[in-house]
């Protein structure tokens, strides 16, 4: 009997494949905003981007744009010195919520019945009051507004100004003119109205106040400047403002004086430098000297126009430049 002969077979595995290379994850990109569910927050964090200081403020503006949002309604008076800020703050939130921020000047706001071209009902002609949607009015230079003027006969002007005010602000229904025939409605139960006013009259009297409680044997004379203390409820009463007015408004927030450091921050902070403003305008990278830096905050500091003013200095220095012409794509002013 021939032998068996017996093979290990050995059962190799086949070869593995070489597996695909893991495709890369795509990047997560933060979901665009819908600007009208912003958070309270949120606004905030977008003003604190482009205002200097001015906590307090900024989160009062962040919270009475927020209700807005909401469909609240909140009058609120906001209170500081030329150039802090104020009217800044709403200029940024304006650029965001431009369909629900109107700003009015109204230190030339005069009565009915007397002649002037800007009356109560003048103010909700624009855009934003248009539909039923609640939006926001504010009333800038409303110190000038309230302060007490007289007519010849001795008729204080300015307290007939606040009274037509009143409803309006508290909340009513107006028929706006348009044209001969033509009437709009406007409820201003939709309508916040925040109110600024730099109040210097007043707070100088406040300053010098304590400075004359200073004075008395042996103690030294403080040098208390404008601002350096809150203006209170009472104080905007004392200065004119009637009660029934005061009391449309829920609160009053007020803002500090700019410090030379501030405004040097202003002009390098992107998002709010009036330097980048200008690079942005004429297309040119621009090197501000330390001899100009110098001079435009400290006029800054003493002529009392503050960022404003700062902005005028600067555009005014590039145009001797660009006068004189500009090779290639900087300038320095």
């Amino acid at each position: 009997m021939f032998g068996t002969t017996f093979y290990n077979v050995i059962h190799e595995k086949p070869a593995e494949r070489p597996k695909p290379a893991e495709q890369p994850k795509p990047v997560e990109r933060p979901k665009p905003v819908n600007k009208e569910e912003m958070s309270a927050k949120e606004i905030y964090d977008y003003l604190d981007e482009r205002v200097i200081k001015q906590e307090e403020a900024k989160k009062a503006a962040a919270m009475i744009m927020w209700k807005c949002l909401k469909g609240i309604k909140q009058n609120i008076m906001f209170c500081g010195p030329t150039g802090c800020g104020k009217t800044e703050i709403w200029r940024c939130l304006s650029t965001l919520f431009p369909s629900r921020i109107s700003i009015v000047d109204v230190s030339s706001l005069t009565m009915e019945g007397f002649t002037g071209n800007t009356k109560w009902q003048d103010l909700f002609r624009s855009e934003p009051f248009r539909d039923s949607k609640n939006t926001i009015m504010v009333l800038d230079e409303t110190d000038k507004m309230v302060s007490p003027r007289f007519t010849s006969r001795g008729e204080n002007v300015s307290e007939h100004i606040m009274n037509e005010g009143l409803k309006i602000i508290e909340g009513t229904t107006m028929k706006i003119k348009i044209s001969n025939d033509n009437y709009r409605s406007v409820d201003t139960n939709k309508i916040s109205f925040v109110l600024l006013g730099a109040f210097s009259r007043k707070a100088e009297e406040i300053a010098e106040k304590q400075r004359g409680s200073s004075m008395g044997f042996g103690s030294e004379k403080k040098d208390t400047k404008a601002y350096s203390k809150p203006i209170t409820v009472k104080d905007i009463l004392d200065y004119g403002v009637t009660p029934e007015f005061m009391g449309r408004i829920s609160k009053v927030v007020n803002l500090s004086p700019m410090t030379k450091n501030d405004y040097e921050s202003i002009l390098y902070k992107e998002e709010c430098s009036p330097i980048k403003k200008l690079e942005k305008t004429y297309n040119l990278k621009i090197y501000l000297t330390a001899e100009h830096r110098d001079m435009v905050l400290e006029n800054a500091m003493n002529n009392g126009l503050g960022i404003r003013g700062m902005a005028n200095e600067l555009a005014n220095l590039l145009d001797e430049r660009l006068f004189e012409g500009v090779t290639g794509d900087c300038v320095f002013i």
